[in-house]
């Protein structure tokens, strides 16, 4: 069946930008590589539980990611190799350490019909939601669908444990740009709720634990919520359900801003992101309106067009009224439509080192929407080209760089290199192992041999780093932090995520 529309990994973005979910009605689903490496250590993790086994056992196959199925196949794309086993090892040992010997529930399907409102349409597939006469009412067209022709939207959670009177929702992230946190997580809070309805029928369970295990970041993270904290955070995502579904389109306010404009479909076209982010850019420090030029002295309009690099058309005369001269000592003048926000950029670039700290933390708040949205334009402007309907002359599609070059059959280039006689030394580059490697080959097969090596490995200080004030990391004291004085300053920057199921 289809992705759910209001599904708990698109509802953080969902209850911060109601429109969002219309505007991406429609628009084809973006996946990635990193996002289907994500799949694939989802599937890892799934069959090491399920058959009691560590991430090692399966060292050596492949997992193949694609048409929506997952599986071990020799045509994999990704092999389970050191590089998955380490990190995912680390999230098996949690799991187990949480369930201590209680049952585990991994990748359950669970309903969220009673969250959202969603169901789908038996046949068809088509989204629809219930209102509070108990029909079910088309998304698109407003069509009543029978009880018995719907049934409920659903989400998987990667792992499910009840022990005692706490339950634990347990989400796996792969992904190493963007680090997630448990608390205030409404994905999570989701299915939560979802594994509740469907585990605790006779309503034992007091307490409910939000997990994040991203162990390819070194992040662990647990988020500790009563059932009645639970109820009213769920409330408040099923209150914003309603609004997507009845609310006329027009009355869905989009909000932009960074976690819901990330991943966002529709963010290249999107007017409110564009005015935000302009506004972002050049607000306070130029005004838009310079995107005009008034010329004072009346001059002829090709040399208007020619000096300020426009078609004739772009010049406009402005005749002013005998009021206007009076008044507001106004002559007549053109104006010339300057189609490049160039310069307002670069005038704001060059006041930054005046900008107070409140500006800066403001721009450095939305820093990753600025550079998304960049990229979004990117994007749209490529997709029209390759479609065939982009009508601006100012771009065209041309043939990149030529990738790097490589042997069509390393065997073959290999036969043939030996057969010119050539020298081991000239024939293979070599190259001594760095000490990451070295600890996937030796650690756990050879912990004795590892532990000598520890004296030669050397590790060089981290330089300070711009993070948010929620980072759980502790502020450098300024003692430290003159020692990298004459170092310039990180600001670290997000790569792209894995799985869109497990977005922030």
């Amino acid at each position: 069946m289809a992705h759910a529309l209001l599904s708990p990994s698109g509802m953080p973005a969902a209850i911060r930008c109601l429109a969002k979910p219309h505007r991406e009605r429609g628009l084809p689903e973006q996946s990635s590589s990193f996002a289907d490496e994500g799949t694939a250590a989802h599937f890892l993790m799934e069959q090491c539980l399920l058959e009691n086994k560590d991430a090692k056992d399966f060292q050596g196959l492949r997992i193949q990611v694609k048409d929506g199925l997952t599986e071990f196949n020799t045509a994999g794309q990704y092999p389970v190799g050191l590089d998955m086993i380490g990190p995912m090892q680390k999230a098996l040992d949690y799991v187990r350490a949480v369930a201590d010997g209680a049952t585990i529930y991994t990748e359950q399907k669970l309903s969220i019909a009673h969250i959202t409102g969603e169901h789908w349409h038996k046949v068809t597939g088509a989204v629809c939601f219930k209102n509070d006469a108990g029909q079910f009412v088309d998304f698109d067209d407003g069509a009543i669908y029978a009880a018995e022709e719907v049934e409920p939207a659903t989400g998987t959670t990667d792992v499910w444990i009840i022990k005692g009177g706490v339950a634990h929702s347990i989400d796996l992230k792969w992904g190493m740009g963007v680090q997630v946190y448990a608390e205030g997580n409404e994905q999570q809070e989701m299915y939560t709720d979802a594994g509740l309805q469907e585990f605790d029928l006779l309503g034992d369970v007091e307490e409910v634990h939000l997990h994040i295990l991203q162990p390819r970041l070194q992040h662990f993270d647990e988020a500790k919520l009563t059932r009645a904290e639970l109820d009213a955070r769920i409330e408040l995502i099923r209150q914003a359900s309603k609004e997507i579904a009845f609310l006329p389109v027009e009355d869905l306010a989009a909000t932009p801003g960074d976690k819901q404009c990330r991943f966002c479909k529709a963010s290249a076209t999107c007017a409110e992101r564009t005015a935000f982010t302009t506004e972002l850019i050049v607000g306070e420090f130029v005004d838009l309106d310079k995107g005009f030029v008034k010329v004072e002295m009346p001059q002829a309009e090709k040399l208007l067009a020619q000096s300020f690099g426009v078609k004739p058309a772009a010049i406009t005369f402005h005749a002013a009224t005998f009021d206007e001269v009076v008044q507001a000592d106004t002559s007549d003048y053109f104006t010339v439509k300057k189609p490049n926000i160039r310069p307002s950029l670069e005038a704001a670039e060059a006041k930054l080192p005046d900008a107070s700290d409140e500006r800066l933390a403001t721009l450095m708040d939305a820093a990753d929407m600025i550079e998304g949205f960049a990229k979004a334009v990117r994007a749209e402007v490529e997709r029209r080209l390759l479609a065939g309907k982009f009508t601006d002359a100012r771009y065209k599609l041309v043939e990149g760089r030529q990738g790097a070059r490589s042997w069509t059959s390393e065997e073959e280039a290999e036969a043939a290199l030996k057969a010119m006689r050539l020298k081991v030394d000239q024939m293979y580059d070599f190259k001594l192992i760095s000490p990451t490697t070295a600890e996937k080959v030796l650690k756990e097969a050879n912990p004795r041999k590892w532990n000598k090596l520890q004296p030669l490995i050397g590790r060089s200080d981290g330089k300070p780093s711009v993070a948010p004030a929620s980072d759980k990391r502790p502020a450098l004291s300024m003692a430290i932090a003159e020692q990298f004085e004459q170092l310039p300053a990180e600001v670290e920057q997000p790569v792209a995520e894995d799985n869109f199921d497990d977005l922030v």
